[in-house]
């Protein structure tokens, strides 16, 4: 998506930056930034994606069910306050997507370049590792954060994690999904992360579990509601409820 021309705009900006260690960016500090986010989005990104529904949406889009859940599936509902709460963690991003055509792409990449001129000052007091880390940082959560237009039915939000942060909170296992081996990283709840947030509980996530289309709903709910039971939830046999959707099985 980034054309020559809006490349040249950002570099024009960098140009005009001395840095508090007294370094001049320079033309070729875009570059650098280019050539390290491509590996770090497509290999060190870690994403945790959901979509918004509008509270009147009980059972959910029928088009998403279709997409991600089409049999035997299982809908988890969060609580929208503790979500965004996630935030708050140090080198955790949560926002919603960025539907982008190309030409938008464009618009919005030549703001990043205005902005940096309007803030030059600030700029310039930090040194260039913080600088560069602040520009990688800003592109990353720009590209991780974006997907085409066709999707924006789904309101999709992202929670990611960039490989470069250092987040000892932060867990990680290998796991096999779709016959391929992966390290998966999550976020450990009942855990008191001193100063950086508070500690969260899954009974703070969690507000319904919704049971798709299925020829089995019976076994799948009473399986939810029993490991619910076993996390603390009171309540485990009203939030999980039983979804009629018209899905073809």
């Amino acid at each position: 998506f980034l054309k020559t021309s809006d490349g040249m705009k950002l570099n024009e900006a960098f140009e005009n930056i001395i840095t508090k260690d007294r370094l001049v960016l320079g033309p070729q500090f875009m570059e650098r930034i280019l050539n390290d986010l491509t590996p770090l989005v497509l290999e060190k990104a870690y994403v945790f994606c959901v979509s918004e529904h509008e509270i009147s949406m009980q059972s959910g889009k029928l088009s998403m069910w279709r997409a991600y859940a089409p049999h035997d599936g299982v809908a988890i509902v969060f609580k929208r306050n503790t979500m965004l709460s996630l935030e708050k963690l140090p080198s955790i991003g949560f926002c919603p997507v960025s539907y982008f055509t190309p030409s938008i792409f464009s618009k919005k990449t030549r703001e990043i370049a205005q902005n940096v001129y309007k803030n030059s000052d600030f700029f310039s007091s930090l040194t260039i590792s913080e600088f560069y880390s602040a520009a990688v940082n800003c592109f990353a959560s720009h590209l991780i954060g974006m997907k085409n237009p066709a999707f924006s039915e789904e309101q999709e939000w992202r929670l990611s994690l960039l490989e470069l942060h250092n987040a000892p909170f932060i867990s990680q296992k290998i796991e096999i999904i779709k016959n391929i081996p992966q390290i998966i990283k999550s976020v450990p709840l009942d855990i008191n992360l001193n100063s950086h947030a508070q500690c969260f509980r899954i009974t703070d996530f969690v507000e319904a579990v919704l049971i798709g289309p299925s020829l089995h709903q019976n076994a799948i709910r009473d399986a939810y509601i029993k490991v619910l039971q076993d996390a603390g939830f009171p309540n485990a046999g009203e939030i999980v409820k039983l979804i009629f959707i018209p899905l073809r099985l």
